[in-house]
């Protein structure tokens, strides 16, 4: 079988094949490497980083971060970086697309996985006044990281089909990891590799370990292992018996290091993205230069001397491991203060991409009858179609919500059903409703029957008995009453009925808005120029300032991070329903183990150019940072806001005990449906950039 990742690859426009890969070592290529170097040496330094000391102080500078993955860009981007900055001056996200020329005219803000090389496409304006910062992580803890990230992104959908994931790539509304460099090649290499295993497991694993049954006494659903002989109410989830660095259900660390996809996009990735001769590289000439990089030791000194040089340059080089002092530092460096105003982030859904030549007239009244707003309306474009996305926006938070609470319901009104079958099971196996079928329903049925003869014959009002099964009924609300799903059905049931009323009433506005043209804009192309259709007065934060809205943001990426780290894939289970989590723990304790040291060791050798540009880049943050603390400049980073209070799950219902002994008797309740792949799926918010 052809695997899906080679078919990609084979297409791609960027190989994963490593630059040396083809190259002998006596080749003329590497005969050429002093001239390509020479070369590169003039145009390299010729590249701003720093406009600090030529740019007036009353223009705004144009900031780059290059983020290097894996290495906390994410709190430096979306947590400080873009919230410092108005939305209307920054630039659009480039992490799966170039869109830099399709930008907001003006914009000064720019964050991506691109490398040094991204400077050569800015504006002469941008590049006069650009101020290039990165962030840096002990190579270590980066390569880990690398490694487990697409695993867990593969692992959360291992079980879609690919057509899923490809359409879901095509959607140009959200930033999508499938489409991120260096992600876009990482997971798909990381599915490949689990999609295989585990159809390995399955062959051998034959029949599933755990069948489900029904309780005689009380209905309720419970699952047996014949394999163990053991019952449980719930499945359990898999146990985290297995070394998430070496098992069977995914490449061991030990393998993943060697591979071409690691020695290409990872490692020593620091350095070639800060000479701009990464794998993504604006350059020609980076492919040859990677070469040279790799396989000649002098070509590879002389790069890394011109790497440290452009570091020094920078205004600001931070260290993950010390992102507090990071921050504050970048703060100093840039001249932000932490009571400066903050601003919420902007997704790309957000914005409108009108053709450069037919903009839109603004003065423009949109005039229609709405069903929200309730009565005829007149308004300016600009705010017609602020109201028309901030409504799509609702649509896709109440279509999320309602994707996960219907399924939620209909699961348990089907086990209320379930649970009431078996009552009436029990009841109708009782003395007491034996007797009363064979005694009193058949008097009760001739009774019904003369009651309503007469009330035929003279028109009087049985209402009350026009029920056959009036006296079932009652017995049905008794043990609705008793239902230990009642309490939640109802308030659940309340909260869909809600939302699928405000998403019907949201479906009739847009589609009264729709009706304009030039209410609805156009979507991202190359050629189109995006618009922000709100004011930035709009979108600033009223309840913290900038510092605030740093630490808020970080420690609820940190919390959210964490437990979606930590949450085993549940997907991923061999032979015995063992599986594993990725975690802090799990990494210190890799770290820890003696075992481990030489598998260490090897990761620092195939990082060794990272791993002296971290200590060079360690030295310059500590000088820099007493520097800027001697001058008065560092802040104290302020508290973050409290957190908000988690709401309440309602109560289930008493618990139930023990599960019974095995019985043998198969469920009678219809297990809810799957549901099938929506293909119209976001695969992922990139949210771990």
């Amino acid at each position: 079988m052809i695997r899906v990742v080679q078919l990609i690859l084979l297409f791609a426009s960027v190989s994963i094949a490593p630059a040396w890969a083809q190259v002998d070592e006596g080749s003329s290529a590497l005969s050429s490497c002093p001239s390509l170097v020479d070369s590169f040496e003039t145009k390299y330094r010729a590249v701003p980083v720093s406009s600090h000391d030529s740019r007036p102080r009353n223009i705004e500078p144009f900031v780059f971060f290059l983020h290097v993955p894996r290495t906390a860009g994410k709190t430096y981007s979306s947590c400080f970086l873009s919230p410092s900055v108005p939305p209307s001056e920054t630039c659009l996200p480039g992490y799966d697309r170039f869109r830099l020329p399709s930008s907001p005219d003006g914009c000064r803000y720019y964050s991506s996985h691109d490398d040094l090389s991204l400077v050569d496409q800015l504006s002469e304006k941008d590049r006069e006044r650009v101020e290039v910062v990165t962030q840096l992580r002990d190579p270590v803890s980066r390569v880990m990281s690398a490694y487990e990230f697409p695993i867990e992104v593969a692992a959360r959908k291992v079980k879609s089909p690919i057509s899923v994931i490809e359409k879901a790539k095509r959607n140009q509304t959200t930033v999508n990891t499938y489409n991120v460099w260096p992600w876009n090649y990482l997971t798909l290499h990381a599915r490949d590799v689990i999609e295989e295993r585990l159809l390995a497991i399955d062959e051998r694993k034959g029949a599933p370990d755990w069948e489900r049954y029904d309780d005689e006494k009380t209905g309720r659903p419970y699952f047996y292992n014949p394999k163990t002989n053991k019952t449980v109410w719930t499945l359990p989830d898999p146990t985290e018996a297995l070394n998430p660095y070496d098992n069977e259900l995914t490449m061991p660390l030990r393998e993943w290091i060697e591979t071409p996809e690691a020695e290409e996009l990872v490692h020593n990735g620091h350095t070639l993205q800060l000479l701009g001769i990464s794998n993504t590289s604006f350059w020609e000439e980076a492919r040859a230069l990677r070469t040279c990089f790799f396989r000649d030791e002098t070509s590879r000194e002389r790069l890394f001397e011109l790497a440290k040089e452009k570091l020094r340059a920078m205004p600001h080089a931070g260290l993950q491991e010390r992102l507090g002092e990071s921050v504050v530092s970048l703060a100093a460096s840039l001249g932000r203060k932490m009571s400066d105003e903050a601003y919420k982030g902007v997704q790309l859904k957000y914005y409108t991409f009108d053709e450069r030549s037919n903009p839109p007239n603004w003065n423009e009244r949109i005039e229609y009858v709405s069903t929200v707003m309730k009565g005829p309306q007149s308004l300016p474009l600009f705010n017609a179609r602020l109201i028309y996305y901030k409504l799509r926006e609702e649509m896709v938070r109440l279509e999320h919500k309602l994707k996960k609470q219907e399924p939620k319901l209909k699961a348990l009104l089907e086990k209320e059903e379930g649970w009431m079958d078996a009552k009436e099971r029990e009841r109708d196996s009782s003395k007491y409703w034996q007797w009363r079928r064979k005694w009193i329903e058949p008097i009760y049925i001739r009774a019904k029957w003369v009651l309503f003869a007469a009330k035929s014959a003279v028109k009087l009002d049985f209402d009350a008995l026009d029920d056959f099964d009036w006296y079932n009924d009652m017995e049905q609300e008794g043990l609705l009453k008793e239902s230990p799903y009642g309490a939640t059905i109802t308030s659940l049931d309340g909260e869909v009925a809600m939302m699928q009323g405000r998403r019907d009433d949201l479906n009739a506005e847009i589609d009264l808005l729709k009706v304009f043209p030039s209410v609805v804009g156009v979507e991202w192309t190359p050629t189109t120029k995006a618009f922000l259709p709100f004011p930035d007065a709009e979108l600033k934060r009223k309840d913290r300032n900038l510092g605030v809205a740093y630490s808020t943001c970080s420690r609820d990426a940190y919390d959210k991070g964490k437990t979606a780290h930590e949450k085993p894939m549940k997907d991923l289970r061999n032979e015995q329903d063992e599986g594993f989590s990725f975690s802090s723990e799990s990494r210190k304790a890799f770290l820890a183990d003696k075992e481990n040291e030489r598998l260490v060791d090897r990761i620092r050798e195939l990082n060794s150019i990272d791993q002296r540009l971290i200590e060079y880049a360690t030295e310059l943050f500590e000088e820099t940072f007493e520097r800027q603390r001697a001058a008065g400049r560092i802040e104290t980073i302020p508290p973050p806001l409290p957190k908000k209070d988690a709401p309440q799950s309602p109560r289930r219902g008493p618990s139930a005990g023990d599960p019974p002994a095995h019985s043998g008797r198969r469920s009678t309740t219809k297990l809810p449906e799957v549901a099938q792949e929506d293909e119209d799926v976001i695969i992922e918010a990139h949210t771990e950039l």
